[in-house]
Parts: structure tokens; C-alpha cells; sequence
């Protein structure tokens, strides 16, 4: 049973084609220059979710979706006549979504001097001009003078859909009792050995722990790799070697030998609209090359889960998600992919992303038990941990030390371990039909 007209994706969009060679060249140079005529930021060239080769969209057993936000900002008047942007907000404007905490300091510093067109979508100024942080802060007798302007990391990790102080780079910080409620132990001997690739600070790994576990993890950032280590130490994730540079990276006998799959959430600095949209000729998202390197190197990897932001499916990103589908196909793999957001999930956050599986032959999780559409409304509609949930006056804080700047940004580089699951459901739900 699905949850009503706007849960399942369409099934209209059957007549979207590939890219011929010339026009991803054409669309490739079109990016270096600018964002291009007409490239808006709807237009999309791939369906939310589909098969390859070819392209046809399948509909998921349900697209669950919570009830959306009604958040009031209110802007203030602005004190000052140097305000440098012409697009300031003076009337209160409702919002349905937080903002994501991502990499750049504007989503988890709130600007307290004024609320522009732009602010509106950044998480800590959201917070600053929301209606009902001002009501909870005048009844807790919080001083609102300017410096509670900083997004503190634990309300950063009850957004991002992971426990509380995950992202310490320390043993012993996280409670084992929570941990096993919001992730269930599973068995290992019905998983898959996986080489994690960008693993961040696990989160992928996490989401998919119900059909794999890491023998390897390949992450470059000394705090994310802290954070691996001390969660691998406290036996939340699977224990393995950290190499640290993927450029160089080459799998030992062993591993080659024992992985059944890669899971990568590759860099998405080079396609996602906040950055220079450079796609392939950037400096970080070709990285992905990698990913298809060691799959080489692994004649064992019968499976392929990646993970990016969804704008890898317009039309001004084309070229690479023409790419990514080439390399894996001609590798003898079927790849499908869906996007998924936080609002599937529970988490009060859009972060729409796009997840591919790609897998050999008829291969597919035969020993996952697949949620059902109930199941799927369910995880929806009931809040994310919300025990953990800060107390809304605590919002923002007054300060941010470097180790909160790093937990915070390890944060905005992680994905969402639900969003992963359902994925991973609705992936193996199409493998199944």
C-alpha cells in the first residue's frame, strides 16, 4: 500500500534517452564556462529512479513522506546601511525544510546581522530567525545579544540522523545502549565483506550494515579517520585498515581476495550547485575513477553502491552520470538507481541524494528482509530519535572551537545512514519485481 498520490515516483517519464557522445561533449564545455542558458535548477535529463542500459524508470513499492515543516522566519529590521546584498527579506516567510549542514561555514553559522534571500536556506540562520527559537529562548531566559550564532555539532548529528557524539574523535563517547537502539545488531555471517571507499565518517556504512560490512576503509581526512577508528575500537562498526590516499590506493591479496562489493559515496564538491558545477574536469569528483580502478583490481565485487546529490541526474550534470553508467556497464554490471530524501526517513531534513547499485549477473541481497510500503510510511511519519533531540533553546551556541568546525564539516560530508537503507530497500525491491 503506498501513503497517497505523492508517494511513488512517476512512472510517466519512460522516453528519457541517453546522451549522445557529442551533446555530453557540448553540455561538458557549456559547464566550464557557466551554469549555461536554460539550465535551471529543475531540469533533469534522468528520472529519480531507473535501470541502465536502458534508461526506464521503475516505481518503488512506496516514496513515503513525512509532513513537512512550517517554520516562521521572522526578519529583522537591519541595523546598519552597509548591508552589501540587495536581496534582504522584510516580510516572514514559512519555510518546510531545515537546511543541511554541509562543508561551508554559512549552513551552520547563522548571520545574525540580517535575513537574505540566500540566509533563508542555511541552517544556523534559519534557526536565528525561526519564531519559535525567539518564543523558546525568551522562556528559558536566553540573552539573544548577537552571540548564540553557531549550530553546536550534537544538534548537527540529531539532524544528520546519526547518535550522539559520533563524531568524537574519542572512545567511550557514545552510549552503547542508544547506539543499539537506533541500529540494531545484525549478523555478520549473512553480510558481505566490502571495501568502503570515502568513507567519511561511516555513515553509508551504517545505512547498508544489514547486507555488508567494511574489510577496508579509504579515507584522506585525519579527523574522519579518528572518528572511524575510536567507533571501530567501541565495535559500532567493523573493524579494518585505513588507508588514506585513494589515488595510491591498491587492495592487498586478502582483500582482493575476500571483498564481494565497493561502497562509496564519491566527492560531490565538482556536481552539487553549491560548488563550481565543473563535473568531471573539476579537481574532486573524477575521483570516482578510483572507484572503477579497484573494482578492476577485486574480481570478486559482484556489487557496486554509490552514492552522490541528486543534481547528478540533471541535465546540466548528464555527462557525468553518463560516465558513471558507462563504466559500470561496461564492466558487465546492471545498474539502478533511486533518490531519496531525509523526509523519507524521519529526519526533518531534504538532503535529496541519488543512490546506484550496480550488480553482476543475477546477483542481489537474498538473505535481506525487505521493509514493507507499511514499514517504509511508518519510519516516515515517526520523528528521528527523538530522545536525542536538543532542547530548542539550545539551538546555537556561543562559540566553536576547531573541534567542532571539524565535527560539524564531517557532518555535512556524510550521508544520512537511513537514506542509505531505504535505498537499499527500494534497490532490492526493484531486483526482486
Amino acid at each position: 500500500s503506498c501513503c497517497g498520490s505523492d508517494c511513488c515516483w512517476p512512472a510517466m517519464i519512460s522516453n528519457v534517452d541517453r546522451l549522445s557522445d557529442e551533446e555530453s561533449l557540448e553540455t561538458e564545455t557549456m559547464k566550464t564556462k557557466d551554469r549555461g542558458p536554460g539550465v535551471t535548477k529543475t531540469q533533469a535529463k534522468y528520472p529519480k529512479s531507473g535501470v541502465a542500459p536502458p534508461v526506464v524508470p521503475f516505481e518503488p513499492v512506496c516514496r513515503p513522506h513525512a509532513a513537512p515543516l512550517s517554520m516562521r522566519l521572522v526578519p529583522e529590521k537591519v541595523k546598519s546601511d552597509n548591508v552589501k546584498t540587495t536581496k534582504l527579506m522584510s516580510k516572514p516567510i514559512v519555510m518546510q525544510s531545515f537546511g543541511s549542514v554541509r562543508l561551508y561555514g554559512a549552513t551552520y553559522r547563522a548571520n545574525i546581522g540580517y535575513l537574505s534571500q540566500r540566509g533563508k536556506q542555511d541552517f544556523g540562520t534559519q534557526i536565528c530567525y525561526w519564531d519559535q527559537y525567539k518564543r523558546a529562548c525568551r522562556a528559558n531566559k536566553v540573552k539573544r545579544n548577537g552571540q548564540h550564532r553557531f549550530v553546536p555539532p550534537l544538534l548537527a548529528e540529531w539532524i544528520a540522523g546519526i547518535p550522539r557524539d559520533w563524531t568524537l574523535p574519542e572512545c567511550g563517547k557514545v552510549c552503547r545502549e542508544r547506539y543499539n537502539e537506533l541500529f540494531p545488531p545484525v549478523s555478520e555471517e549473512a553480510a558481505y565483506p566490502v571495501i568502503s571507499m570515502f568513507s567519511g565518517i561511516g555513515g553509508l556504512e551504517l545505512g547498508l550494515r544489514e547486507v555488508c560490512f567494511p574489510i577496508q576503509y579509504v579515507e584522506q581526512n585525519e579527523h574522519c579517520v579518528a572518528v572511524l577508528r575510536s567507533r571501530m575500537f567501541e565495535k559500532m562498526i567493523a573493524d579494518g585498515p585505513v588507508a588514506e590516499d585513494v589515488t595510491t590506493y591498491i587492495p592487498s591479496p586478502s582483500i582482493k581476495k575476500r571483498a564481494r562489493g565497493i561502497c562509496a559515496g564519491f566527492p560531490c564538491q565538482d556536481i552539487c550547485q553549491a560548488g563550481h558545477c565543473l563535473g568531471l574536469q573539476g579537481e574532486r569528483s573524477y575521483l570516482v575513477d578510483h572507484v572503477f580502478r579497484v573494482a578492476d583490481e577485486c574480481e570478486s565485487v559482484s556489487f557496486v553502491f554509490l552514492e552522490n546529490v541528486a543534481y547528478l541526474l540533471s541535465a546540466a550534470m548528464s555527462h557525468v552520470m553518463d560516465y558513471v553508467l558507462q563504466e559500470l556497464t561496461r564492466r558487465g554490471l546492471r545498474v539502478r538507481w533511486t533518490t531519496v530524501t531525509g523526509h523519507m526517513v524521519g529526519v526533518q531534513v531534504c538532503r535529496e541524494r541519488v543512490f546506484l547499485l550496480a550488480t553482476k549477473g543475477d546477483f542481489h541481497f537474498q538473505n535481506l528482509t525487505l521493509m514493507t510500503s507499511d514499514e517504509m510510511e511508518s519510519r516516515a511519519l515517526e520523528p528521528w530519535n527523538h530522545r536525542d533531540r536538543p532542547e530548542l533553546h539550545c539551538w546555537l551556541s556561543t562559540e566553536c572551537t576547531q573541534q567542532d568546525q571539524q565535527r560539524l564539516q564531517s557532518v555535512g560530508n556524510m550521508v544520512i545512514p537511513r537514506c542509505a537503507q531505504l535505498a537499499l530497500h527500494v534497490l532490492e525491491h526493484s531486483m526482486r519485481a
